[in-house]
């Protein structure tokens, strides 16, 4: 396994520099259709095809998550045995077991498998311990 985590910190362009280098590529970008980020939909990387992932009514309360979508996302991801895998915006969730959970353990697992992972910079020690710490190359945007 090999893995890269991309970090920056909120609103670094993480979500920007995946959608501009990795285009066409196995994996999931985390998008908004406009600034409010009152939805965010998963897009797969490789088809185009968006779902919604989550939704606030208002910026100042937590978001809905759509829990359908993060299933659909996790058995596309753990399908995938070998190559590069992308995913864009891990964070607190994931690492208590909800949200992209699934995924991560099998990259974890997954010896033939490298992943790019994007996450914000508070979150960068949290991965590498999660992962092997030898084994993850870190880059700041």
């Amino acid at each position: 396994m090999r893995l890269t985590l991309l970090c920056a910190q909120r609103n670094g362009g993480k979500t920007s520099h995946i959608l501009s280098h990795y285009s066409g590529q196995k994996g999931f970008a985390t998008v908004s259709p406009d600034r409010s980020k009152l939805s965010l939909f998963l897009l797969d990387l490789e088809t185009g095809e968006r779902r919604l992932l989550m939704y606030r009514k208002d910026p100042e309360v937590p978001y809905d998550l759509i829990q359908e979508t993060f299933d659909w996302a996790n058995s596309r991801m753990m399908r995938l045995d070998s190559g590069l895998l992308v995913l864009d915006e891990c964070g607190w969730m994931d690492l208590e077991g909800r949200a992209f959970a699934p995924a991560l353990h099998h990259i974890r697992s997954c010896h033939s498998l490298s992943a790019i992972l994007s996450v914000r910079t508070s979150f960068v020690e949290d991965y590498r311990r999660f992962f092997t710490p030898e084994e993850v190359e870190v880059i700041s945007l």
